[in-house]
This record gives structure tokens, sequence and C-alpha cells, in this order.
């Protein structure tokens, strides 16, 4: 049975919901693709939750540095939006 992924929703000019689970990190972009990074370090995901520029900081730090691969259209996502309190 396939799991659901859970993508938690970010304010980015083009990163739309990041999610991280056993070394594996999934960003999902504006535009609707879903990219996983292998092997992604922990510290890594959390730097991404906590940078101010989400886009610049996984572009400088994660796309040239992980292998990828994209997500087939039909995976299953469940975004989890940013409650503001």
């Amino acid at each position: 049975e396939e799991e659901i992924m859970k993508l938690t929703e970010v304010i980015s000019s083009n990163v739309k919901a990041v999610g991280y689970e056993s070394g594996k990190l999934y960003v999902m972009f504006n535009g609707g693709a879903v990219y996983e990074y292998d092997n992604v370090p922990q510290k890594l995901y959390e730097g991404i939750m906590s940078a101010e520029s989400k886009g610049k900081f996984i572009n400088q730090n994660v796309t040239k540095s992980f292998s990828y691969t994209r997500l087939p259209k039909e995976t299953e996502i469940e975004l989890i939006s940013l409650e503001t309190k």
C-alpha cells in the first residue's frame, strides 16, 4: 500500500511545500512538480525550514548536491498547511 506523502506548505516564491522522511527530502515547486532528493541530512532539512528564503537555500544547498528523481504526477501527496496563530 502506498504511503501518502506529507509535505508542509512553505512561504516561498518558487517552492510550495517541503517534506522529509528518513533521509529523503521532498520538494514541491510552485509549478506542481515534486522532486525527491536522496541521502539528505536532517540538519539540511531543518536549515531549509528555518531559512528566510527557502527557494534560495534549496537552490544553493540541495539541487546541485544530491541525486534526485522527479515523482510521477499520480503520487499521492497531502499538503499540511502552516497554521498561523
